[in-house]
């Protein structure tokens, strides 16, 4: 059973994602994917922390920290030749973490959050899709309570935060990110409480089995 998230920041997605993982008894999988794409490249996770589901200008570096990357053996995942052009550090990027997650869905069961999941595992009949998202005013809300940030460094966390995710998935994928067609379910939490927004993931979860 795979159950990949994507989430907005201050939506709860990831407490979300915890509870899932745990009523599912599976794996909760957020730090791993980096973790793993860092052993495919042979660099230090940190290397990776900075560019993850960041758009491609903040990805320029990359192309330098992987350069000796080798990628795994499957065809789709050669590297290209000019491994110095930024391109093709972003590029490399993508496939390391795809490699990562696809990795990942083979176990028994895992709870993805992030990184195009939903896109890399679309084929996937044993994957449930999530979006969990919230308004904007209630999510800078939340963000400034949790954060102790004021209202407007809040609300330039979110707006950098949503730009990012949504310039990672339309890079890398060429999809919108809040497109109804990528997800099973999709989860309004302005309302809901976390415990109830898991429940309602773990019930579609356990309807694909």
């Amino acid at each position: 059973m795979i159950v990949t998230i994507a989430r907005q920041l201050g939506s709860g997605g990831a407490s979300i994602g915890q509870k899932v993982a745990e009523r599912l008894s599976i794996p909760y999988v957020d730090r791993e994917i980096l973790q793993r794409a860092a052993q495919l490249a042979q660099v230090s996770e940190e290397s990776l922390r900075g560019a993850d589901e960041r758009q491609p200008s903040l990805l320029e570096r990359m192309s330098a920290l992987i350069v000796g990357y080798q990628a795994p053996m499957a065809p789709e995942y050669a590297p290209p030749e000019a491994v110095f052009l930024p391109e093709a550090g972003y590029e490399i990027f993508r496939q390391l973490v795809e490699g990562a997650i696809r990795e990942i869905a083979q176990r028994d069961g895992a709870v993805i959050v992030g990184r195009g999941g939903q896109v890399i595992l679309r084929e996937n009949p044993e994957a449930l899709h999530v979006y969990i998202y919230a308004p904007r005013a209630v999510r800078i809300q939340r963000i400034a309570e949790r954060e102790g940030l004021s209202p407007s460094q809040a609300r330039q966390l979110v707006k950098d935060s949503d730009r990012n995710r949504e310039g990672y998935l339309r890079t890398y994928y060429g999809v919108d990110w809040h497109d109804p067609e990528l997800y099973d379910l999709i989860i309004n939490t302005a309302r809901l409480s976390v415990d109830v927004a898991a429940d309602l993931v773990v019930k579609a979860a356990q309807a694909f089995r």
